[in-house]
């Protein structure tokens, strides 16, 4: 292995698409991204020393993911808007969606797939007069889990 093997990555550059999508887009910032176990715990009747500690079904957070505000017409966009603003007139449409962490070259070294993934939330910061600085967009989608792939 060379010895770039096992330098960290840098975590600046990475894009989101809805699976089989060529539509990406790029965020300053995404959280959320884990895959817990919860712990189940069980008491065994006369064993009062200690509790047995199982692993359960895990439940992840909701992927978080923040950028300037665009003025952009995308289909993840027209996705995002039908499903938060439908007020359930139609069903929820789940897609998988694809976040890449990529080198300064833009060769792909991580990938993250979000299986079954709606939206949930859109919000942009406070808007203030006394302050120049961007208005920030964040959005929030929640899955069913995550795997990682490199």
């Amino acid at each position: 292995m060379a010895a770039k093997d096992f330098q960290p990555l840098s975590a600046f550059n990475f894009v989101l698409s809805i699976s089989g999508s060529e539509d990406a887009m790029a965020f300053s910032e995404a959280s959320g991204i884990n895959t817990p176990i919860t712990i189940e715990e069980m008491t065994e009747g006369g064993e009062n020393r200690f509790k047995h500690r199982l692993p359960a079904v895990g439940v992840s957070n909701n992927l978080v993911l923040k950028r300037g505000l665009l003025l952009t017409n995308t289909p993840m966009f027209s996705w995002i808007a039908n499903t938060l603003d439908g007020g359930f007139a139609s069903p929820i449409t789940p897609h998988n969606l694809v976040l890449q962490l990529k080198d300064e070259t833009g060769k792909v070294l991580v990938t993250w797939d979000f299986v079954n993934a709606w939206p949930v939330k859109c919000s942009t910061s406070s808007l203030k007069t006394d302050k120049s600085e961007v208005v920030i967009e964040s959005l929030e989608f929640a899955y069913d889990y995550v795997s990682m792939r490199q």
